[in-house]
């Protein structure tokens, strides 16, 4: 079922996300601004449902220069899963392609009442 609106789109990617935590999956959650990956990122971390994944909310430099997979870094930060927030599709493509995720598409809808990022860049 396509999603017609931000509310639908945030429901069905928390669903998404619980199931894939219920299965202990890494997961990508993709989105521009204004679409509540950071809300939803928090709201599982407050529940404590996030306790096993390593929260990648930034590129840890090893990850970038390509010494470790983010698996690898989970690992190494005593989690057995990665959960990652980005805004660019190109980011799983390339810099995950030897790590398995679930990807959570939140890029369609952005949230009706707030119209500028945490930056305080205004979207239009």
């Amino acid at each position: 079922m396509r999603v017609t609106n931000f509310d639908e789109q945030y429901n069905k990617a928390k669903i998404q996300a619980i199931e894939a935590i219920d299965k202990e999956i890494n997961v990508v959650l993709l989105g521009g601004g204004c679409n509540g990956k950071s809300y939803l990122t928090r709201y599982l971390f407050d529940q404590g449902l996030l306790k096993k994944y390593y929260p990648c909310l930034d590129y840890p430099v090893d990850y970038c220069n390509g010494r470790l997979s983010l698996t690898d870094i989970a690992k190494e930060n005593n989690k057995n899963n990665f959960w990652f927030q980005t805004n660019s599709v190109e980011i799983p493509l390339k810099a995950l392609k030897n790590d398995n995720y679930m990807l959570i598409n939140m890029n369609e809808f952005r949230y009706p009442s707030y119209c500028k990022l945490r930056s305080g860049r205004v979207i239009k």
